[in-house]
C-alpha cells in the first residue's frame, strides 16, 4: 500500500490522480441522480433502459474517436475542454427537463466522461512508465476508482433522497470543473502521435491489441465483466425503488456495495511481470 500511494510525488501524478478520481466521482453522482429523475418520472422499465444504453453502451463505441483524436492532436486544452463541456452539461441537466432529454444528452455525458477517463489514464501512464512504477501507480489510481466509485453512489443516492436529484447533478459538475483545472495545470508528457489522422491513431491502437495476445484477452474480459454491469444497473432501479420500495438511497446503497467490493480488490492489483 506504501509503496502504491509513494508514486503519487511523481511531477504532475496527484493532479492527473485527482483528476481522474473527480470524473468517476462526477459521473457515479449524476448516473444515480438521473437514474433517480428517468423512473421517477416516466416509471417505465423501457425508459430507464434506455437512459443507461445512452449513458453507457453509446459512448463504449462514440468516445473513441474522439479520444484518439484529442490524444492525436488537441492535448491539455482539448482535454480540460472536455471537462468543462461535462461540468456544463450536468448543470444544464440539473434544470427540469423533459424525459426525452435525459435520456439522449446522457449520450454526449457519457462520451465525454469515457474520454475524459482515458485520455487522463493515459497520460498517467506515461509518467509512471517512464519512472517504472506502472505496477504501483495502478494500484493507486485503482484504489481512487474505486473509493469514487463507492462514495459517489452512496452520497448520490443519500443526497437524491434527502434534497433532490439536482444537488447531485450540481455536485456532479463541480467535480468535472474541477478536473478541467487540475488538468490545465498539468504538462502534456505523451510524444506527439505519428498516425495521420484520429482514426488511423484508434486504428493503430487496435492492431497493437490485436496483436498481443494477452492484452487483447485483458480487454475482452473487462468488455464482457463491464457489459455485466451495465446490464444489471438498471435492473438495481426498478427492483430498489419498485420491488423494495427503498427509493434513491437504497438503490445508491445497492450501488455502493459494489464499489466497497471493488475498494477491497484495489490493493490486490499488483500482479507479477510478464518475462
Amino acid at each position: 500500500m506504501h509503496d502504491q500511494l509513494g508514486v503519487l510525488r511523481l511531477p504532475g501524478l496527484p493532479r492527473l490522480a485527482g483528476a481522474l478520481t473527480l470524473a468517476e466521482l462526477g459521473e457515479t453522482l449524476a448516473s444515480i441522480a438521473l437514474a433517480v429523475v428517468v423512473f421517477g418520472r416516466s416509471g417505465s422499465v423501457v425508459a430507464t433502459g434506455a437512459f443507461f444504453v445512452a449513458a453507457r453502451l453509446g459512448p463504449a463505441l462514440a468516445s473513441q474517436p474522439l479520444a484518439a483524436l484529442i490524444d492525436r492532436v488537441a492535448g491539455r486544452p482539448g482535454l480540460s475542454m472536455c471537462f468543462a463541456l461535462e461540468a456544463l452539461l450536468f448543470a444544464l441537466l440539473a434544470l427540469p427537463l423533459p424525459v426525452g432529454v435525459l435520456v439522449i444528452v446522457p449520450l454526449a455525458t457519457g462520451t465525454l466522461a469515457v474520454c475524459c477517463r482515458s485520455v487522463t489514464r493515459a497520460e498517467a501512464a506515461v509518467r509512471l512508465t517512464r519512472a517504472d512504477r506502472l505496477r504501483q501507480g495502478n494500484g493507486a489510481l485503482n484504489m481512487g476508482f474505486a473509493v469514487a466509485g463507492t462514495a459517489g453512489a452512496a452520497a448520490g443516492g443519500a443526497l437524491a433522497a434527502l434534497t433532490s436529484p439536482t444537488v447531485p447533478l450540481l455536485a456532479a459538475a463541480l467535480c468535472f470543473a474541477i478536473g478541467a483545472v487540475l488538468i490545465v495545470r498539468t504538462p502534456r508528457a505523451r510524444p506527439p502521435a505519428e498516425s495521420d489522422n484520429a482514426f488511423a491513431h484508434l486504428r493503430e491502437g487496435w492492431e497493437f491489441a490485436r496483436s498481443d495476445r494477452l492484452a487483447f484477452a485483458l480487454i475482452a474480459v473487462q468488455t464482457a465483466a463491464m457489459l455485466g454491469f451495465m446490464l444489471v444497473i438498471p435492473i438495481e432501479v426498478v427492483y430498489a425503488e419498485r420491488d423494495l420500495g427503498a427509493g434513491p438511497g437504497g438503490y445508491g446503497a445497492l450501488l455502493a456495495t459494489w464499489g466497497s467490493a471493488s475498494s477491497s480488490a484495489a490493493p490486490c492489483s499488483r500482479v507479477p511481470a510478464r518475462p
